[in-house]
């Protein structure tokens, strides 16, 4: 799976995920695979999962929702059953030569959603003690930049 980047203008992560308890999920990069390719790996699959079948199958372009060319893009499969996604998340697949392990989506939405207030959180925090340091403070830190620069020359 790709690193998360939020970008906190328009993030998606203003509340706690809904929760998705069938779907399993694989990021992978660019767009070299099909729905057909990602149903037939799936299915590759089900017969070792009894009872199990797939509902949906979304694709999500990561890259252009979060704005960046490098993000890997997100397959989302819904299955019947809880059980058949737990049978199924950790799995490994293959589409078009690149190994990919399906996750549960649950997860994966958490962990962003998590990510994304701390880092929003430490940003909050380093603006408020940039806003509390006084003027005196910043004239000291410059002064003392002064000096040690004519120290050196």
């Amino acid at each position: 799976m790709s690193k998360f980047v939020c970008h906190g203008k328009g993030c998606p992560h203003k509340n706690p995920p809904d929760e998705n308890p069938n779907d399993i999920c694989f990021n992978i990069k660019g767009r070299n695979c099909t729905h057909a390719d990602v149903k037939s790996e799936i299915d590759r699959l089900l017969p070792f999962s009894p009872g199990a079948k797939i509902m949906c199958i979304r694709f999500i372009p990561l890259a252009l929702h979060l704005n960046v060319v490098q993000a890997d893009n997100r397959w989302v499969i819904t299955l019947n059953s809880k059980e058949a996604r737990n049978r199924l998340a950790g799995t490994k697949i293959e589409i078009n030569g690149v190994r990919v392990m399906l996750r549960r989506y649950d997860d994966i939405l958490r962990l962003e959603y998590r990510k994304c207030h701390r880092t929003m959180s430490l940003l909050n925090m380093v603006i408020s003690q940039t806003n509390n340091v006084n003027d005196n403070s910043i004239e000291t830190a410059v002064e003392g930049t002064v000096l040690a620069t004519s120290k050196i020359n």
